[in-house]
């Protein structure tokens, strides 16, 4: 499995929904929902890395910044350091 996510926008995102939610085959209110918080925005799981390299390819094409990777390299919840106890110092 592969992970697309948005990096920055080009042109914005309102503009851009009816495009990107047809690529993926969407309703572009659910696709609003998922790419409306921060960036990175996770944009597309695909199973392999050259329909990854063509989503990523159809968004910079855009104007979009946007980057694919391995899901299996992509960490987790449970691999996040969680501190419990912190102390602030004059250094």
């Amino acid at each position: 499995m592969h992970v697309v996510a948005v990096t920055r926008w080009g042109p914005p995102l309102e503009d851009e929904l009816p495009e990107l939610a047809a690529r993926l085959g969407v309703v572009a209110y659910d696709l609003r929902l998922r790419l409306a918080g921060g960036l990175p925005a996770f944009f597309a799981r695909v199973k392999d890395g050259t329909e990854a390299a063509g989503h990523v390819e159809f968004l910079r094409a855009r104007g979009h910044g946007a980057v694919a990777c391995d899901a299996a390299a992509v960490p987790g919840p449970e691999d996040q350091l969680v501190p419990v106890d912190f102390e602030l110092s004059a250094t």
